[in-house]
């Protein structure tokens, strides 16, 4: 097989699980403190930048080791202003606020001037900050009367170069009255964003319909929305009221499904009846979100967990193409939300919704033959409290047609070292457009003018994210344990998520960086 069908194939198992942060130096040897030596040393060979509390930021090209309450290694000091103070052998753990792994192939010199201009927003900020949970993945924003509101979470899942993914999302803005189309991009996270492609998907359709993504680049148009005359959860609860409309008051998994939950078990459902539809086909249209289950299960589990050795993992680990079949089969077996049809007097899978990211609320349909009979019945079923689920109704469905809007321009541009951020985000290729904590650009479309009787617009994405470790897992578990993507690691997750719930929902919204 050929390298590149190799990768293309590879690449094929990936997206098919949807899961839902440069330089080179010289080195003199400093002097040297004694350090503790009971404790083992853990080995990161992947190039790491520290950054410290005091806004300072050490360079590790060579990698580090982490011995006692020290990490060593071959190290450059640069101040908040970009000077650079000196070559260091070693730094205190407890003086690093957050540890980021850095790919050193793409833009070096231009993504480590513009680390550094982080480090004014990190020093203006609390100690509480550098505990952020906010994230994970780029945030969208269309304006609104002079208020910015939120209009997508872009490849939320790809949390790995390898694990890149094309992302589509349904927007709500539309252009203005110059007939611009003017997307806000933050990194509003501890995280570095690899940005690689961005584009404008306008679909044309008639007035009463709904357009929603569809597979394969295609858009579903939806009409005749019907809500359910029954909806039953595993606890026997009925949540009709909850998912009739679209307000923000979404489903949660019962307390009692989630005490319950074990390894050959873990899944909470929804059963729901619709009268039957006219049309020979049929969609379930559901509004929903991730809940924070999903940062639990991946800063506390697959980072925290692991200590140091999450570097690695991170940098190297989840680029081992077997490490990626195993999570990748893993995926597929627990993880989404799976949509299942009553026929024949069997549930019969009719398809999954991956992962979509816990920030904003997504809307997506799942199209199916409609099945003979006057009733319609659907099973909603998902890793328990795994999903908020604010709508559901079930309409007919057509396919219908697209049109790609490519980026026009690109305005306030974060400081990369150039200027050709557009050029950048027009073509998946391997030039990126990085964007660092506090962060922010205007992305700008230029739509044609249409007669069609309606039309919606939908962004694709495609780009990856590197997570920054923070100081705190560094220090509570320098040596860590290896992740383990199976149903004991899931149902301690769960378990973890259960007890931990109300602080992380107060806290998430709360350590959102401000953009600049």
């Amino acid at each position: 097989m050929s390298a590149p069908l190799f990768r293309f194939r590879l690449l094929l198992i990936v997206l098919a699980v949807g899961w839902s942060g440069c330089l080179v130096f010289e080195f003199r040897k400093p002097d040297v403190e004694p350090v503790d030596l009971v404790v083992p040393p853990v080995e990161v060979e992947s190039p790491v930048r520290a950054h410290l509390l005091d806004g300072s930021i050490v360079v590790f090209r060579t990698g580090a080791r982490f011995l006692g309450d020290f990490v060593l290694g071959e190290g450059e000091r640069y101040a908040v202003d970009a000077t650079f103070t000196g070559r260091v052998a070693q730094i205190a753990l407890d003086s690093v606020a957050a540890m980021e792994t850095y790919t050193t192939d793409i833009r070096e010199p231009q993504s480590f001037a513009a680390t550094l201009g982080v480090s004014t927003l990190l020093t203006v900020g609390s100690v509480a900050l550098f505990k952020a949970i906010f994230g994970s993945c780029p945030t969208t924003y269309a304006d609104s009367a002079g208020v910015p509101v939120l209009q997508a979470e872009l490849f939320s899942n790809s949390v790995a170069p390898l694990l890149e993914m094309r992302d589509v999302d349904r927007l709500r803005a539309h252009p203005d009255a110059s007939g611009a189309l003017r997307l806000d991009v933050r990194n509003e996270a501890l995280e570095t964003h690899y940005l690689n492609h961005l584009e404008l998907i306008e679909v044309a359709h008639a007035e009463d319909e709904i357009a929603v993504p569809a597979p394969f680049g295609q858009a579903y148009g939806l009409r005749h929305a019907i809500s359910p005359r029954n909806a039953t959860d595993r606890a026997a609860r009925d949540v009709r009221a909850l998912l009739a409309t679209e307000d923000a008051v979404a489903y949660q998994t019962a307390e009692s499904v989630l005490d319950s939950v074990t390894e050959d078990d873990p899944t909470d459902w929804i059963e729901l009846a619709f009268p039957a539809p006219a049309s020979d086909s049929s969609a379930v249209l559901l509004r929903l979100r991730n809940s924070l289950f999903s940062t639990v299960y991946f800063y506390e589990f697959m980072l925290a967990q692991q200590g140091a050795d999450a570097l690695d993992w991170i940098h190297t680990g989840l680029s081992n193409v077997s490490a990626a079949i195993e999570m990748g089969d893993f995926y597929v077996q627990r993880m989404g939300l799976r949509v299942e049809v009553w026929e024949d007097g069997t549930w019969r899978e009719t398809g999954r919704v991956t992962e979509v990211g816990p920030i904003a609320w997504s809307e997506v349909a799942v199209a199916f033959p409609t099945p003979p009979g006057p009733e319609v019945r659907v099973r909603l079923r998902f890793v328990a409290d795994a999903w908020r689920i604010d709508r559901v109704a079930l309409t007919e469905v057509r396919l219908l047609p697209t049109r790609t809007v490519p980026l026009d321009r690109v305005e306030e541009a974060p400081p990369i070292g150039d200027t050709d951020a557009a050029a950048r985000l027009r073509r998946p290729d391997r030039a990126y457009l990085m964007t660092y904590p506090g962060e922010r650009f205007t992305a700008v479309f230029e739509p044609r003018p249409s007669s069609a009787p309606a039309r919606s617009f939908f962004l694709a994405a495609q780009g990856y994210y590197i997570e920054w470790m923070r100081g705190d897992w560094l220090r509570e578990r320098v040596a860590g344990e290896p992740f383990r993507a199976d149903d004991a690691t899931l149902v301690a997750a769960l378990r973890r998520w259960q007890q931990a719930k109300p602080a992380y929902e107060a806290q998430f919204e709360a350590t959102r960086l401000p953009v600049r």
